[in-house]
């Protein structure tokens, strides 16, 4: 061989999966540049050509530049497919049949060697076998297998094979770095903690007694498959003649000395800064993102400051950047400081190297943008609430006149006609939890404290990515409890970066300065709305317009509609309630008026008393699952308000009580859920002791009622009886006085 050997990567890293899903991030920059070192260091001529595993990009390649040598692809798997990339974010599933008509063209084998990291990859090696290739290394088709795992076979199988040893040989070496590799037996040792009756059957089935984490060491290794496997055991044939190993051959014996010459993707542009380490939990709102980013000519990314409007667009950046889909350039450009429409003209032309000229007008700035770019312009709060106007019209000569797509980030849209309005919204349960610990296990080396104590953590920080940020650099000590009293004592206002004096920290780095300056916007923008905003704490569970109307009256929905265009609120799922995460609604609480309750306790009363006994009625016509969901997500706010209504309610006489009506349209929520037992049971007794303050009789009836429900459901007939009997006195007594 005197040419360099030629190499094709394939990298596969989709966001979703067919059916909307995220995806798991396989950290392919990593496992490259690890490959990349090993075979630099080997001073072996060859060529490496990265490649987004898409079926156009491979069809491409092999035309202009196959066959190669070696075929590495690394993506996720499943039984009889590959995940490659859709270009747009999402997943194409690539099946047997579609894969060798990508490679059939050619008329001869892709390569000599191909290497297909990715999980249950078995069942897809048999399209490069069916292609000729006569060398295929694969995951075994019934396993997934761990990242560290195959970035670990890697690095030691392809500087083999290029050392000259046999394609048996390189695979042994593959085996045995999985089983020598740190990081691989440190997730070994994390699954043994985590599933000990798989060790337990892998020396089972194995027949020796190894650790737990060896055991699932030795099994990772076992997952590496060579392809196609010797018609029998190595060395023993049919008659007692050993069979020739078909991997016995060294296929590269002679690869010149030279360097390494990297066909690289695309770099990330400088000005995106460098990735976070920690960003997770996005993966569906970025699938979103890309597809509208490339189908509309100005897109704008609203929310809360610190919901990570910021860091969702470098990595909708990154993404492009990576897959060279917009040739033109991709700038990221800092708004934050800029308060005037002209200031921000300068500054986009500073930093694309225009011409100053251009920026003479909002026009010529536009048609001056480089065809084919993505411009992502952040923080544009202060351009729309100190010149709305002017700001609106260099948005719309973006759009209407630059060749340029537009990318912004902002807590209010720009109101440029044609805009694309994007909204981040708090994080999924599962995903705050996950970046916490990650977050925090940078902080400390292990965390100590009950589930329940993390659940209340969790439950404050709802989400709100500046504030799990904050909140794990305040873990100080390993203990919970520690994080858990400061939140308790202090809530939002210690969440902020604990290395930096207080009189130093900037918004970014602390949740109530970020707070703060929306809060000034607002009352710049709206004093009203800025007023009516602290009463949005009163409703943990958010609130629906019609309540809003019916407690406050219709002029509160221009004043919430401008809270929300400010984004000090959002719209939450599934019930489109008008929501604070939880640090928002602390530090609006802390601005609550005392008379608040009292002035519209009795509004809230009536408008919960309705909703409840529509949640009641879907229980008793049958459709319990639907009532059961709801009134699940309804009850942090039907809580405020009976804690406010067993003392504060005050209207008297039969009916009145809505407190008790409340809490009797529970009762058959409280049947359905035994863990609230005790909840129910104790919140019967105060709505009784609040309909005898009250003197409604029609409610001490129906909370008897309820007494009694509660008393079957723990076998206490006598208990029930009485209450049923005290419950029936008083209806009678009613019939008798309406008759």
């Amino acid at each position: 061989m005197s040419n360099p050997l030629q190499i094709l990567a394939l990298l596969s890293d989709p966001l979703l999966n067919p059916n909307g899903q995220p995806v798991d991030r396989l950290g392919l920059d990593q496992e490259v540049s690890r490959v990349r070192r090993q075979l630099a260091a080997l001073n072996r001529a060859a060529d490496l050509h990265l490649l987004i595993a898409t079926p156009d990009n491979l069809l491409n390649t092999l035309r202009d530049h196959g066959p190669f040598d070696l075929l590495h692809f690394t993506g996720h798997g499943s039984d009889g497919l590959l995940a490659f990339e859709d270009g747009q974010g999402g997943t194409f599933p690539l099946d047997a049949m579609r894969l060798q008509a990508i490679f059939t063209p050619l008329g001869q084998p892709p390569c000599q060697v191909a290497f297909l990291s990715a999980c249950h990859s078995e069942s897809m090696a048999q399209a490069l076998l069916a292609a000729g290739v006569p060398h295929v290394v694969a995951i075994d088709g019934d396993m997934a297998v761990f990242d560290v795992a195959a970035r670990a076979f890697a690095a030691h199988f392809y500087p083999a094979l290029l050392a000259g040893k046999t394609v048996r040989q390189a695979f042994e070496f593959g085996r045995a770095a999985v089983l020598t590799d740190p990081d691989t037996l440190k997730a070994c040792r994390l699954e043994a903690g985590r599933n000990p009756a798989l060790a337990e059957l892998v020396n089972l089935l194995t027949g020796q007694q190894l650790p737990p984490p060896d055991a699932l060491n030795r099994l990772e290794a076992l997952k590496f498959k060579l392809l196609p496997e010797p018609p029998s055991p190595l060395g023993r044939g049919v008659g007692g003649e050993g069979e020739a190993d078909p991997h016995a051959i060294a296929p590269f014996p002679t690869v010149p000395t030279g360097p390494l010459t990297l066909f690289d993707l695309p770099p990330y542009p400088e000005t995106l800064g460098a990735s976070l380490d920690y960003f997770t939990g996005r993966a569906a709102d970025w699938r979103h993102l890309i597809g509208l980013v490339r189908e509309r000519r100005l897109t704008t990314i609203l929310g809360f400051g610190g919901m990570g409007k910021s860091a969702l667009a470098r990595e909708v950046g990154r993404w492009f950047a990576r897959r060279n889909l917009f040739p033109g350039g991709i700038t990221f450009i800092a708004l934050g400081n800029r308060a005037r429409a002209e200031e921000a003209r300068l500054t986009i032309a500073a930093e694309l190297k225009l011409n100053p000229a251009v920026t003479e007008s909002d026009r010529s700035l536009a048609r001056a943008l480089p065809p084919d770019s993505l411009l992502i312009l952040d923080e544009l709060d202060s351009l729309c609430a100190e010149e709305p106007r002017p700001t609106r019209a260099l948005f719309e000569a973006l759009r209407d006149y630059s060749p340029a797509h537009v990318l912004a980030t902002s807590r209010q849209a720009t109101g440029a006609a044609g805009e694309q309005r994007y909204e981040l919204v708090h994080m999924p349960a599962a995903t705050a939890e996950q970046l916490f610990l990650r977050l925090a296990y940078e902080r400390v080396s292990e965390i100590r404290g009950s589930r329940a104590e993390l659940q209340e953590v969790l439950q404050f920080l709802d989400g709100y990515p500046r504030a799990i940020v904050q909140a794990a650099r305040q873990m100080f000590s390993p203990d919970l409890s520690a994080l858990l009293a400061d939140l308790r004592r202090a809530k939002e206002e210690i969440l902020h970066d604990p290395d930096l004096p207080p009189e130093e920290l900037r918004d970014h780095e602390s949740v109530l300065i970020t707070l703060n300056s929306s809060l000034r916007r607002l009352q710049q923008r709206d004093p009203d709305a800025a007023a009516f905003f602290p009463l949005l704490a009163m409703f943990p569970a958010g609130l629906s317009e019609a309540g809003l109307v019916e407690i406050f009256g219709p002029a509160a929905r221009r004043q919430v509609r401008t809270i929300k265009e400010l984004s000090l609120l959002e719209l939450s799922a599934p019930l489109d309630y008008y929501y604070l995460p939880a640090p928002v609604r602390s530090f609006a609480e802390r601005r609550l008026p005392a008379t608040a309750l009292g002035q519209y306790g009795p509004a809230a009363l009536s408008h919960f008393s309705r909703l409840a006994g529509e949640l009641a009625s879907l229980l008793t016509s049958g459709q319990i699952e639907l009532g059961v969901v709801l009134t699940s997500l309804e009850l942090p706010n039907l809580y405020y308000w009976l804690d406010w209504g067993y003392d504060g309610e005050q209207t008297t006489g039969d009916e009145a009580c809505l407190t008790a009506r409340i809490t009797a349209s529970l009762r058959n929520f409280y049947t359905m859920m035994p863990l609230l037992r005790a909840e129910a049971q104790q919140r019967s007794q105060r709505a009784l002791a609040s309909a005898f303050r009250l003197q409604d009789r029609a409610g001490q009836a129906n909370t008897l009622q309820s007494l009694g429900d509660l008393a079957m459901r723990v076998d206490d007939l006598k208990g029930a009886a009485q209450r049923y009997e005290a419950a029936l006195t008083l209806f009678s007594q009613i019939d008798a006085k309406l008759g």
